[in-house]
């Protein structure tokens, strides 16, 4: 079990509980939506977790599937607690979908296990040696090396709560990136 959920995992949490529900209660998507007068497309939407959604719709939609009470109470809590804001909602439109769940999971994650072959780490990282390596493959944003550090800041925070491993070839300690400042760092 992780230390910490983010609001990433749980909101995930919360899509497995509404799909599982609906599945117990047997109803189709679509019985669902003419069930409650909604779009098809806003029940897809919220299973998927495209959108958050409300607490007034979460307990209908829970009622309608016959769940319990005490079991709805938890379930709206754990809505409430998916959509904290976490430190990187700031960067949500300059970084990719799939970077940020990343970094939602791995905020949250008990154990995290790497291997980098030709690179130092990326929270391992120097902020100088970042920036050359994302110059190398992208032309970096400002947001972009921000956000990078700002997961490496984080990940020491919460090295006393995870499990971390990292392995990199002891070549790319002496594979050149970003000059001397980058290196000595």
């Amino acid at each position: 079990m992780a230390a910490a959920e983010s609001p990433t995992v749980r909101q995930r949490r919360l899509r497995v509980e509404l799909r599982r529900s609906r599945d117990g209660s047997g109803l189709t998507q679509d019985q669902v939506a003419e069930s409650l007068d909604w779009s098809l497309s806003k029940v897809i939407r919220i299973e998927s977790g495209a959108v958050n959604i409300s607490t007034t719709d979460l307990r209908a939609l829970l009622s309608l599937y016959g769940v319990a009470e005490e079991r709805i109470a938890e379930l709206v809590t754990l809505a409430r607690a998916a959509r904290e804001r976490a430190w990187w909602s700031g960067y949500k439109k300059v970084i990719s979908q799939q970077y940020y769940d990343l970094i939602g999971y791995e905020s949250a994650a008990a154990a995290i296990r790497q291997f980098e072959p030709l690179v130092i780490p990326g929270l391992l990282q120097t902020q100088e040696y970042a920036h050359a390596y994302i110059s190398g493959i992208i032309s970096p944003s400002a947001a972009a090396t921000s956000t990078r550090w700002s997961r490496s800041g984080c990940a020491a925070r919460r090295s006393s709560n995870a499990t971390t491993r990292r392995c990199c070839s002891s070549s790319s300690t002496s594979r050149p990136c970003g000059g001397r400042s980058a290196a000595r760092a």
